[in-house]
């Protein structure tokens, strides 16, 4: 059972951090070193917050090493993508030439930055370089024919 001594100022920015943070995780967090602060054991900590035992070990060995600052660090991995170090570029240029469809952006893309990802990913690229895809209909053309503007002349008159 990890040890950790609590005081009372100790305990209010915990809770304080626990109720008003906008990250989720990091309010789980908070909530399970309150709940710790509190004498809780570790098994209705897990149960109460839903975590994992080697979850709430590295949590409070977290908060043991590093105080309050680990509570409120927000550290969580958050891949990147290879593409990123080129979006400035891209984004211009598909703003210039807009593609038909992901299957040309991955293509034009593959072409300028020797990186392939599929249709999906490459959505999911223009999402954050805030452009879309959109579609398009097909325009009618004009009526050519005699034919076919006589045919609709009559049909003008019998309606």
């Amino acid at each position: 059972m990890i040890k950790i001594e609590f005081n009372d100022s100790e305990i209010e920015q915990i809770y304080q951090e626990k109720d008003k943070n906008v990250h989720h995780k990091i309010r789980k967090k908070a909530e399970v070193i309150y709940l710790k602060s509190l004498d809780f054991s570790h098994s209705d900590i897990q149960r109460i917050a839903r975590i994992s035992r080697p979850t709430l070990a590295s949590y409070l060995i977290d908060y043991k090493e590093n105080g309050f600052k680990s509570i409120i660090e927000n550290n969580f991995y958050k891949p990147k993508s290879e593409l990123d170090k080129y979006i400035p570029e891209l984004k211009i240029y598909f703003e210039e030439h807009p593609p038909q469809n992901s299957s040309e952006a991955q293509l034009i893309i593959e072409q300028k930055t020797k990186i392939k990802r599929s249709p999906t990913q490459i959505r999911e690229l223009f999402k954050r370089m805030g452009l879309k895809f959109r579609k398009v209909g097909h325009v009618p053309g004009s009526i050519c024919e005699e034919k076919k503007q006589i045919e609709q002349e009559e049909f003008k008159k019998k309606s």
